[in-house]
């Protein structure tokens, strides 16, 4: 049989106008809570990733160079249209994805994570459009102009490339 359970009275909160209380705030044990990280993977397995700021992911996108396959690249506020910035702040990264059919456009849709740590996406005004697959097989089309909350069990389609969100380590 487990012991009785007792009740034991917290201490009293420190008043912290008087700087004496404040030396009892030494001995309490902190624990901090990292919000969660992701990365948006892309089709060729690479992870980039995901922040408050975002990634705008195109066939070529502003200020993004063109390489062969996909990449990473320095990008401006310039990079979403003005339509998008109501939503989030204007990213600084675009991801390149070479698209010899043009199924993607040249700034096709834009994630991030909000404040409150969920993970955002929002079709640029694209030409053909952004669903995503659902693990119970549906499809939703994203909206343009609307945030729409993903999850790592997502797949982002857009035409035949395929886009996954995976968590990551949070930096130290």
């Amino acid at each position: 049989m487990p012991p009785p359970r007792r009740h034991v009275p917290s201490p009293a909160p420190a008043d912290l106008d008087d700087p004496d209380d404040l030396d009892d705030l030494d001995d309490l044990d902190v624990t901090v809570l990292r919000p969660r990280s992701y990365e948006l993977v892309l089709p060729d397995g690479e992870g980039v990733p995901v922040d408050r700021d975002g990634v705008v992911v195109g066939r070529r996108p502003r200020h993004a160079a063109p390489p062969p396959g996909v990449s990473t690249a320095a990008a401006t506020a310039a990079t979403a249209p003005a339509a998008a910035l109501t939503i989030a702040p204007a990213p600084p990264a675009s991801i390149t994805v070479t698209d010899e059919t043009r199924q993607l456009s040249r700034a096709h849709f834009r994630v991030w994570a909000d404040d409150a740590g969920a993970v955002v996406i929002d079709d640029l005004h694209s030409a053909n459009g952004t669903t995503l697959l659902r693990p119970d097989g549906g499809l939703v089309t994203v909206e343009p102009g609307v945030g729409t909350r993903l999850t790592p069990a997502d797949t982002i389609v857009v035409g035949h490339h395929r886009f996954t969100l995976r968590r990551s380590r949070p930096a130290p």
